[in-house]
């Protein structure tokens, strides 16, 4: 079993930790299947046998983040001959190109969900309004229908499934961890 692993955004903080733990946790549990993982190159050294891992650079810059995201995994897939059974993704947006193979997404970013604070587009807020607007739809867009998302608490829970229920690209399945 192949599958195919999006965490070219996982540089620091709580994002790393989940990686790190993930690649633990894969080479402890699943030593008979392989994954594919995308992220910055001195994550190396926490990977197992079972693991590849495939250096991108993409850091504090959504521009090219956003390209990885939306055709080069796509690309470099086709490039290497590798058919996932299976895309993970631990930065919140789903893998654009692989509609019709299973997908989990595990959305941690909650500031798209909350509601009941307003942002503006004075220079302190923007950073803020972007993830609450754009990034909301960016993260609704790249979602298939058929994907699981992972999230980590109740509410968020709650805040996810509302769109769903909207009839908006999130699925109707999610798992608190």
């Amino acid at each position: 079993m192949e599958i195919l692993v999006n965490a070219s955004s996982c540089v620091d903080g709580g994002t790393r930790s989940i990686l790190i733990q993930f690649l633990e946790s894969a080479a402890r549990y699943t030593p008979r299947v392989h994954y594919t993982v995308f992220a910055i190159e001195d994550i190396r050294v926490f990977a197992g046998a079972n693991t590849t891992i495939v250096p991108i650079n993409t850091q504090k810059r959504w521009l090219k983040r956003m390209c990885w995201d939306l055709r080069g995994i796509k690309r470099w897939a086709r490039e290497h001959s590798v058919r996932p059974d299976m895309v993970i993704s631990l930065q919140n947006t789903g893998i654009s190109g692989f509609r019709r193979i299973p997908q989990i997404v595990y959305l941690h970013q909650s500031l798209p969900f909350t509601d009941d604070i307003r942002w503006s587009l004075k220079k302190n807020d923007r950073l803020f309004w972007f993830y609450h607007h754009v990034y909301r739809w960016l993260i609704q867009y790249t979602i298939p229908r058929h994907a699981i998302i992972v999230v980590q608490t109740e509410w968020m829970r709650e805040a996810v499934r509302l769109p769903a229920q909207a009839g908006l690209q999130i699925s109707p399945q999610y798992a608190c961890v």
